[in-house]
Order: C-alpha cells, then structure tokens, then sequence
C-alpha cells in the first residue's frame, strides 16, 4: 500500500487539544508497527475521522483510550469479508451509540444495524465502512442518501489528502 495514497494532514481544531493529539501520534506510531498506515482528522466538532489503511472509521469519542480500544479490535489485515465483521462485533462490544449515515442520528447499536463497506470508482478515493441504522436500513432513500453521504465524506477525504 502505498502510503501517498492514504495520508491525511492532521487539521488544526479548536476541539482537539495537544494531548489528543499527542495520543493520536502515539497510535498512529502504534499501527505502523502492526504495519497499518494511520492518518487522522478532525472537524470543527471535534469529530475525530481515523483512516487506517484506506479504511476509514468515524466514530465519536470520548477519550484516545475509547479510540484505541476500538481500532485495536478491528485491527489486523483488512479484506471484504472480515472488516464488516470486524467493525459489527467491535459496534456490539461498546454500548455506546454510534452515527447512522441514513438519518445522521446517534442510536445504540442493535442486532439489526448494517455495516456497509463503500469501494469507490476512482483510486485516489478511500474505501469507507459506514453504519446504517436498522429503521434507515429499510428505506431505499435512505440508503441512497447514506451511499450519497459517504461518497460526499470520501471525495472530502481525497481533497484533503492532496
């Protein structure tokens, strides 16, 4: 993998202060050990976007522990069928609630949520693993409307790349 391909500048943000950023630097060394390439960004929210191997995880969280904690359970190689799982069972590990990409809605995980994984055209695009919610999961517009989303977070990624 080449890491040109996956890198993210890491964005100054009010909501990120020295010390996570610091840990952030910490983990990022972490997963290049493990061999995984590991760039960050953060949004004038404070939401943290951790992109490890081209697979890129958003989650909220509250601390670096809660972010490595999850990372380390999805860890290892990535491939079409063991990250969905991965991300399912990491979802169902932590009662915390995570983001849906069909209503944008925070909602504890649930037996029905669909981890969806989004393998862009273009090569200079990440591939994503998003989540959608089970009542978004239904709805046609909504899962267009979450595909549009993570197609929207994933060209907003390679742009920030370059």
């Amino acid at each position: 993998m080449n890491k040109q391909q996956c890198s993210i500048e890491p964005r100054q943000s009010a909501m990120v202060d020295t010390a996570t950023r610091k840990a952030l630097a910490t983990l990022q060394a972490e997963f290049a050990l493990t061999g995984h390439a590991m760039t960050w960004c953060a949004d004038d929210d404070g939401l943290i976007t951790i992109l490890v191997s081209r697979w890129v995880f958003a989650r909220e969280f509250d601390s670096i522990e809660q972010a490595r904690a999850f990372l380390r359970q999805i860890g290892g190689p990535m491939n079409d069928i063991t990250e969905i799982n991965r991300v399912r069972a990491a979802l169902h590990a932590d009662d915390r609630p995570a983001r849906c990409w069909g209503c944008f809605q925070m909602r504890a995980p649930a037996p029905g949520w669909l981890v969806c994984s989004y393998k862009p055209h273009n090569p200079a695009h990440p591939s994503l693993v998003y989540l959608v919610c089970p009542k978004c999961a239904k709805s046609q517009k909504a899962m267009r409307g979450a595909r549009r989303a993570i197609e929207t977070k994933a060209r907003s990624i390679a742009e920030a790349a370059r």
